[in-house]
């Protein structure tokens, strides 16, 4: 249609049919952009009463590794199974095709999606050595359920022929910046209880993966004790663990055990005039069939505490403000078998005497505006004392304070910091704000601050490393990590048509020897509508400072990337808003 038109894009076709009022047959089929012939397919079918996108999609990228030019096709799509194809030129490493696979079953709950690729690569890695050829990553998920959808079953995998297929085909994969674990899974939940059973095994030679050969979890129901009012929590862990370190790490040897776990806290919760005092105490047992000795071992801890709180509320018009001042003390028992005498496979394993008591005072307030808007304003200004521990220099070595403002539906504040006593610094400080202008202009803004100190730990409230290591000796490891990182992210509505997201991070005053000083990293977005149908996308990426595969000295990483994605789908008509004060973006 339109051919007295000049259009940027065409679909042209030698011989049309049309059956059954939406059925289309077309022989001898060329996609044009800019006069310019881009694909030939002999035949192609489709139905025009479904909401269908175009079969081919197109991109293109230019990073290290040079130009790239890709393109996908749909093989095969109905309402319950799709096929793509994937074909890349990479000019500096050579080609790569794929096939990509999503099954949802039209009965029932089972999902399947796979992606095979497969590459011939003649570059040499680093200049240094041949690659092995081919290169690949095959990566599947699956997800069903059975027994009147009692049991759920999810199994996952990734195998790569090496770590940088990643990075030099990024196109590939669910998550392509993820090797998704390989393992299976069944979980059952019930009102009694849950459980779950799972094999996790390493498919990649350069993994570090601790093996679960299998692992067995069964968590019942919190059960009440007669009418003590006592409160009994259970969980119950058994398995074969077998801790595999990657090939390259050297130092370092292997390690493996069955591992069977009981743990019980038994709990109360007092209700005075005013006040809440919950006391619990409780035990954990680990047995393990092999340690650094070549023998079992029985690790016991014993645990106890008590919480207590109160809360005073003062009515204000449209709203209250309600203050609440708390203890919290936490003792944890020397362990039976030392650390470094049993096999630790992750932070579950870390036991070590704690002796802790948390006080503070929690605000909340809260106010309703003339639009019936909740603004919402909570402070926690609290700190921890540690007794009888040798291994933190102060009783009180931090001061916290934590604030966050939902001043307006569209504007969110927060704050979080630590004062070191010991030092008279800031040992960490993470300030943030998501802010709406109006329906095409958002953005965030965050600056996050930590010292030498401040130890970077999966756990921030679990303290037995704490308590175990010395702070010299953890302020010369990897906990160490003191830097300043700035991040901002913005969204710009030009038209309807014409979008723009920006991405950036910034660090500096890094202090590791492993590590650069100052890293950046920034993100480029753009997303156009062609005559109403034709979408484009244009990423510009950049990285400088980070240690990686493109490394030309010491920490000079420099990773310039334009993405260019290209292809056609039905427009839709939306009035989204993008609010980042509502959680466009994740914290």
């Amino acid at each position: 249609t339109s051919e007295n038109e000049r259009n940027e894009w065409s679909v042209e076709s030698t011989e049309v049919n049309l059956s059954k009022g939406s059925k289309v047959k077309a022989k001898n089929v060329r996609f044009v952009f800019v006069r310019m012939p881009l694909l030939w397919l002999p035949t192609f079918s489709t139905d025009l009463k479904q909401e269908n996108k175009t079969p081919f999609k197109y991109r293109f990228r230019w990073d290290g590794l040079g130009p790239r030019v890709g393109i996908s096709y749909d093989l095969l799509k109905t309402k319950s199974f799709r096929t793509e194809l994937l074909f890349d030129i990479i000019f500096k490493h050579g080609l790569g095709a794929g096939i990509a696979t999503n099954y949802e079953s039209p009965t029932s709950y089972a999902k399947f999606k796979t992606y095979n690729y497969v590459a011939e690569d003649f570059q040499n890695l680093f200049g240094k050595k041949k690659l092995d050829w081919p290169r690949y990553r095959f990566q599947g998920k699956y997800d069903d359920r059975y027994f009147n959808n009692k049991v759920t079953f999810d199994f996952t995998y990734d195998k790569l022929s090496d770590l940088n297929v990643r990075g030099d085909y990024p196109s590939v994969g669910f998550d392509t910046g993820r090797i998704m674990a390989t393992q299976a899974t069944f979980s059952r939940k019930t009102p009694e209880w849950i459980s779950s059973l799972n094999t996790k095994v390493r498919m990649n030679n350069f993994q570090t993966v601790k093996q679960q050969l299998p692992l067995f979890q069964f968590t019942p129901r919190p059960i009440k004790l007669f009418e003590s009012g006592c409160t009994l929590d259970s969980k119950l862990s058994a398995g074969y663990l077998d801790y595999r370190y990657a090939n390259e790490t050297h130092h370092v040897h292997n390690f493996r055990s069955s591992r069977i776990e009981l743990s019980q806290n038994l709990y109360r919760n007092f209700l005075l005039t005013g006040l809440s005092l919950t006391p619990q105490i409780g035990y954990t047992l680990i047995n393990y069939s092999n340690s650094p000795q070549k023998s079992d071992k029985l690790l016991a801890i014993g645990k106890t505490g008590v919480e207590c709180h109160t809360r005073f509320v003062h009515p204000l018009t449209n709203g209250s403000d309600a203050v609440e001042p708390y203890v919290d003390y936490q003792y944890i028992t020397f362990p039976t078998v030392k650390p470094k005498h049993h096999y630790i496979f992750d932070l579950q394993d870390g036991y070590y005497r704690v002796n802790m008591l948390r006080f503070g005072l929690k605000n909340f307030l809260m106010k309703e505006t003339e639009s019936n808007f909740l603004q919402r304003f909570t402070t926690d200004i609290y700190a921890r004392a540690f007794f009888n521990t040798p291994t933190i220099g102060r009783t009180i070595p931090r001061v916290y304070a934590d604030a966050s403002w939902k001043a307006t539906p569209y504007t969110a504040y927060s704050v979080g910091s630590a004062w070191d006593t010991q030092r008279h610094n800031l040992d960490h400080i993470n300030v943030k704000s998501d802010i709406t202008l109006s329906e095409d202009v958002a953005f965030s803004v965050e600056y996050r601050r930590r010292n030498a100190f401040s130890w970077r730990k999966l756990d921030l409230d679990n303290f037995s490393i704490d308590s175990f290591r010395s702070e010299q000796r953890l302020r010369h490891s990897e906990l160490s990590d003191r830097r300043d990182t700035l991040l901002g992210k913005l969204f710009l509505r030009f038209t309807p048509e014409f979008s723009v997201e920006l991405n950036s991070r910034y660090g500096f005053g890094r202090h590791h020897h492993l590590e650069p000083s100052h890293y950046q990293a920034y993100e480029i977005d753009t997303f156009t509508l062609i005559r109403g149908a034709l979408v484009l996308k244009l990423s510009i990426q950049f990285r400088t400072g980070y240690k990686g595969v493109f490394k030309q000295g010491p920490f000079k990483t420099m990773r310039p990337a334009w993405d260019f994605w290209l292809g056609l789908e039905q427009p839709r008509i939306t009035t989204a808003v993008r609010k980042i004060g509502q959680g466009n973006y994740d914290n």
